[in-house]
């Protein structure tokens, strides 16, 4: 289970986001960099919303890793593109 914005339990949908085992191939290809494999935005959600209701600072580490790995790969995207 997880909370909706508005804290009403929900059941989790078995696959959030049907193409994300095809990200990984399409982040190679540009040469992004993932550390964090096992998140995504789907997981990034969950792990907010853990520090929210939980208090669970390891959750929120997390979702800062995986944001700073973002803020890196943004870096890239942007040199490539420019």
């Amino acid at each position: 289970m997880f909370m909706s914005l508005n804290s009403s339990p929900q059941p989790e949908p078995k696959h959030p986001y049907p193409h994300q085992n095809q990200e990984h191939l399409h982040r190679a290809k540009l040469g992004l960099v993932r550390i964090l494999t096992e998140v995504n935005g789907y997981e990034a959600v969950k792990l907010w919303w853990s520090n929210v209701n939980d208090n669970d600072k390891d959750a929120l580490a997390t979702l800062l890793e995986y944001n700073k790995e973002d803020v890196i790969n943004l870096k890239t995207l942007k040199e490539m593109l420019l």
